[in-house]
């Protein structure tokens, strides 16, 4: 006898279509904005880190106060984390909202023009 192997799970057809994949963002293909904002936050790190080495002083002022003001640090790392979870939670519920009622819109839709 043989072992149970699991069988691969059906596509539905949703899934088939590829519908759901966000491909353009304005018309314009993700893998580009993906690649450009990449090399953009690649950028402003190495500026960063450039000035950083060019100036000592500056980063030691900077962090010397990380330690001394530990509720102010602490808060505002928390406040940061807070509104990223807020602003990333209201554009996956938008597009949630924008998916349901393009899926669901055309056949209710259909019914009311006959």
């Amino acid at each position: 006898m043989q072992a149970d192997t699991p069988r691969p799970r059906a596509r539905t057809r949703y899934a088939a279509s590829g519908a759901g994949r966000m491909e353009r963002v304005f018309g314009v293909p993700t893998t580009p904005i993906a690649i450009a904002l990449a090399a953009l936050w690649l950028l402003c790190a190495l500026v960063v880190v450039a000035l950083g080495l060019r100036n000592r002083v500056l980063v030691r002022l900077a962090l010397r106060q990380i330690p001394r003001r530990r509720a102010q640090t602490g808060l505002v790392t928390l406040g940061l984390m807070l509104s990223s979870t807020i602003i990333t939670t209201a554009f996956g519920t938008g597009d949630t909202m924008s998916h349901a009622i393009r899926t669901v819109e055309p056949p209710v839709s259909g019914a009311l023009m006959k």
